[in-house]
């Protein structure tokens, strides 16, 4: 059944937000979408009269549907445009036993490989492997409120895998890029995206992990669709295929439906799970 959508204000008869989240463009007629996902967006960029302003998707849907719960909304939420709170890591997740590669994250670093987060009195049960787009500086240590740091799709992710009946153990996040996501996102040149052996060192973690499984370990593939990077389709999907012949042998798991973009399918994006949807075995 198609869900509800209405007008969104200032932007009558040129954008319409549904009841879930998505920003609907009357002009081309389809849902708008970031990196293939239809809920990816924080801000969305909206046109009128030649205009292009950035808007806060969840307080336009606040707006439109300030009748329902909070919990209906499937986007990304920020309490504001400017004023972020700080994601911790939640109560569940044993921090002092949390492991990164490299072993400390500053703000001067540029590359992640890995991240492992074990949770608490589940010492002999199986691991969850997840297979990332680029970190975020989760794990970094908050000075100021003397915390370590997570992030929302993390704080997701570990919230799904707690909660699932295979009761998991420990989460290893990979990507298949070791930027942060924050240089990512700025179109920076690719001899920092690919230089420094980053991209070697990358491979030889995922293999290193892969090789460390045990029977009852899983891996399940989280890394969305395209990026928000000009230009980057073909150099994205020759990374997905290089990661994929790197897990050749081993089942692949995705959480709820595929993303489609044009022809393509990609697994759904960590930041977008949800607890009642179920794993799935990923066809290569």
């Amino acid at each position: 059944m198609e869900e509800v959508r209405k007008p969104i204000k200032g932007y009558e008869n040129l954008y319409e937000i549904t009841s879930s989240g998505k920003v609907f463009s009357l002009k081309r007629k389809r849902t708008l979408a970031r990196c293939g996902d239809e809920y990816g967006f924080q801000n969305v960029k909206l046109l009128k009269d030649g205009k292009a302003t950035y808007h806060n998707v969840f307080e336009l849907w606040k707006q439109s549907f300030s009748d329902l719960s909070e919990s209906v909304f499937r986007g990304v939420k920020f309490d504001s445009l400017k004023h972020r709170k700080p994601v911790y890591f939640s109560k569940y997740i044993d921090v002092e036993h949390i492991h990164t590669e490299p072993n400390t994250i500053d703000a001067s670093d540029l590359y992640r490989y890995s991240i492992s987060m074990p949770f608490k009195e589940r010492h002999q049960s199986k691991k969850a492997i997840v297979i990332m787009k680029n970190p975020s500086k989760a794990g970094k240590f908050d000075m100021k409120f003397q915390r370590k740091l997570s992030d929302e799709t993390i704080y997701r992710v570990t919230d799904y895998l707690y909660k699932h009946e295979q009761n998991f153990s420990n989460v290893i996040i990979l990507n298949l890029f070791a930027i942060y996501s924050s240089i990512f996102d700025k179109n920076v040149k690719e001899d920092l995206l690919y230089g420094n052996n980053n991209m070697e060192i990358n491979n030889r973690v995922i293999i290193s992990t892969l090789k460390e499984m045990q029977e009852d370990d899983i891996v399940i593939a989280a890394w969305g669709g395209y990026p928000n990077r000009a230009g980057f389709r073909d150099n994205y999907r020759e990374r997905v295929k290089e990661v994929m012949t790197l897990l050749d042998g081993i089942t692949l798991w995705s959480v709820g439906e595929l993303v489609k973009t044009d022809s393509r399918y990609f697994p759904q994006h960590g930041l977008n799970w949800y607890d009642y949807e179920e794993f799935k075995e990923l066809k290569r």
